[in-house]
């Protein structure tokens, strides 16, 4: 019932559910007079959500990240819970959660295995009231996660380290809660441009109390770190679209985006810098125009810029790294870090395990059975329990050829789906280039990398999740 006064579906996301198909004139009439009346349900709530967030981040600057965190992460959780009853409210509310994730590990969740996985119960108690949509909605993306899913969870038969390999299947199984959220709320009319302002603002806020606050920025692994403003640049990207057809919009959403790519370049994660470029590659192809897309380029880099220069050692660090991965005076284990050698030791495993691979978590444990090393470059500076640190390798090694196959489809099917809808194909091509090119540099872990994929899968399918959702036991329809 809203078409008459929302954007069209290449602008919004917008797709109307099959009750509002069927509401008729009358129903045009009282949604119109709604609007005239209030502000839409997503930007009330993007509104509240800010009042909370804004300030709390501004004290984390004098008070540190710790206290800030703690309200932040604390509240969130409240807001997701009543978001099982306030759908718009409920994603905001676990776009901050993925925001804050890598932080609030460092800083809060460290007392355990239990309190680590705080969100990951949240995400695995939604799936669970969600399964019977996840169940009914037949649909080849979600179908391969599925099964990625199961792979996982049968490589825990077989795995040397049983607890690793569990923390590895919740931290897939967490998309399939992200993906209920996603989907309860995708039929909120603006919901999409005030995600990226909410998500986007908490990036960069986050980023300056990291950066400039009381606290040393040095007590978190910069590449989790940068995951944080990385997810905000996701939710920017879903919401980019929408911005185009509001006056400043797009400005606002660039300007969020350049500033979290700022932080994501003093970070000196080469993997979230690559991601993020994905990501400003994607603004820059689905703005309309040369003279707004030379506007955007113009205004991102001197925002990047400004951001950049204002911690010097931080850019000349970054900078330094950057230019390590290009000089071909050095190895390729020098140039990025051991990553090479990883990656060369965690081939190796699959090749002495091709079919089923050594079992869910079990990379490290195997990594430290291997006998005849020499061929593996610098093993001894690697042989100490090292993560895989990168997806492709740890499931070729985990769980043999089949997960490396599953792993691909699932990356590959967001690029296919795209492209049989000319108007999603750049966020399809973007959605499988940038989980793509995370899975290089990071594992299951990161809530940011599921928080993209969940909220691809619903944008670039949301016509059939609007009718399932709205479909009751019996056959019809919900009220």
């Amino acid at each position: 019932m809203a078409e008459s006064v929302q954007p069209p579906p290449l602008a919004g996301w917008r797709a109307a559910s099959a009750p509002q198909r069927h509401a008729g004139v009358a129903g045009i009439q009282v949604r119109a007079r709604q609007v005239a009346v209030a502000p839409p349900l997503a930007q009330r709530w993007a509104v509240v959500t800010l009042v909370v967030l804004v300030p709390t981040c501004l004290a984390a600057l004098v008070l540190g990240l710790r206290p800030a965190l703690t309200v932040i992460t604390a509240g969130a959780i409240i807001a997701a819970l009543v978001g099982l009853r306030r759908p718009v409210l409920g994603l905001y509310a676990v776009a901050v959660l993925c925001t804050v994730d890598s932080m609030t590990r460092v800083y809060l969740m460290n007392g355990g295995w239990l309190r680590w996985n705080t969100f990951n119960y949240l995400l695995l108690v939604v799936s669970a009231l969600g399964l019977p949509f996840l169940l009914r909605f037949r649909n080849s993306q979600l179908r391969l996660l599925q099964a990625l899913a199961v792979l996982l969870a049968l490589g825990l038969l077989r795995t040397p380290d049983l607890a690793r390999g569990m923390q590895d299947l919740l931290g897939m199984l967490g998309v399939f809660g992200l993906l209920v959220y996603f989907a309860r709320a995708a039929d909120e009319p603006e919901v999409w441009f005030w995600l990226g302002i909410v998500t986007g603002v908490l990036g960069a806020l986050i980023g300056l109390a990291f950066y400039a606050g009381v606290e040393p920025a040095g007590r978190i692994d910069p590449n989790a770190w940068s995951l944080s403003s990385l997810t905000a640049l996701f939710a920017i990207a879903f919401g980019y679209p929408s911005a185009l057809l509001r006056r400043r919009g797009a400005l606002a959403l660039a300007a969020l985006a350049a500033i979290n790519t700022g932080w994501i370049f003093l970070s000196g994660s080469r993997g979230s810098m690559l991601a993020a470029c994905c990501v400003l590659a994607y603004l820059l192809a689905v703005t309309p125009g040369l003279h707004r897309r030379i506007g955007l380029l113009l205004v991102g880099a001197l925002l990047i810029f400004g951001v950049a220069t204002q911690f010097g050692d931080l850019e000349a660090h970054a900078l330094s790294r950057v230019a390590r991965l290009f000089d071909s005076s050095r190895d390729l284990t020098n140039r990025t870090s051991h990553r090479w050698s990883l990656a060369v030791g965690g081939w190796r495993i699959f090749e002495t395990h091709p079919v089923v691979g050594v079992g869910t978590g079990g990379f490290i444990p195997a990594w430290r059975k291997m006998g005849d090393a020499g061929d593996i470059p610098d093993f001894e500076a690697v042989a100490r329990g090292r993560e895989a640190h990168a997806a492709w390798v740890k499931v070729l090694a985990e769980n043999g050829l089949p997960g490396g196959l599953l792993l691909a489809a699932v990356v590959i099917s967001f690029a296919l789906r795209g492209w049989r809808r000319p108007r999603l194909r750049a966020l399809g091509l973007f959605a499988s280039a940038t989980i793509g090119s995370i899975f290089i540099s990071t594992e299951f872990q990161s809530k940011g990398v599921w928080f993209l994929a969940a909220g691809a899968l619903v944008i670039l399918n949301q016509e059939v999740f609007l009718r399932v959702m709205h479909r009751t036991p019996d056959g019809g329809r919900s009220p």
